[in-house]
């Protein structure tokens, strides 16, 4: 089994998500822009936030502690 990145990247596009991707990075998106969470998801986004303002959960994104619901 491979292990986990390391790397998190924070994205806000699709083309975001697909260079984390390709850098090994688990995605982290933040739908606060153009692109929908849907959209977002869709692109391969590990985990999909509505924004940045809920310090503890983006604490827990980072942190990789999440039950994949937000």
């Amino acid at each position: 089994m491979p292990s986990p990145p390391k790397t998190l990247c924070s994205s806000g596009t699709p083309n975001d998500v697909l260079a984390g991707h390709l850098g090994g990075a688990r995605v982290v998106a933040v739908a606060t822009g153009s692109w929908d969470a849907d959209t977002l998801r869709g692109a391969g986004a590990e985990l999909v936030l509505s924004g940045l303002t809920d310090t503890p959960a983006v604490i827990l994104a980072i942190l990789g502690v999440t039950d994949g619901a937000q």
